[in-house]
């Protein structure tokens, strides 16, 4: 442990143990505690995948090209383009219930009949808003 961490970390347990206080006051500081903290504000939820290809040549190239006409579309859905080796994939949006990506899957395959077969729902780490 670095030296100047070493004595904050000591500096603190000695004013804890000559600290005089109320009840509440350290209750307070016990339930701060024991918050999970979090390194990124992502959590559970859904986003809608309409693109997912392994083809080398193409697959980078069609879904950003499918980035662009969604994002043009829908402007209030974010989009992600990721690579996890093989695979290009596009997703759309953060949904914290499945029925809210529902209905936007339901959408995107109005505006895009030629997207709708691969068009699906699943489950992923989405952004908060």
């Amino acid at each position: 442990m670095p030296r100047p961490l070493l004595e904050r970390v000591l500096d603190k347990a000695g004013a804890e143990k000559t600290e005089t206080g109320s009840d509440t006051e350290t209750e307070a500081e016990d339930t701060e505690a024991e918050k999970p903290r979090t390194k990124s504000a992502k959590s559970a939820g859904y986003r809608v995948q309409v693109y997912a290809d392994n083809n080398a040549r193409t697959a980078k190239a069609n879904a950003r090209q499918r980035e662009r006409a969604i994002s043009g579309a829908f402007p209030s859905y974010a989009t992600y383009v990721t690579y996890a080796s093989p695979y290009w994939r596009l997703r759309v949006g953060d949904f914290r219930s499945q029925y809210d990506a529902e209905k936007a899957a339901a959408e995107i395959k109005r505006a895009f009949p030629s997207y709708a077969r691969e068009v699906r729902v699943v489950r992923d780490r989405v952004n908060h808003r």
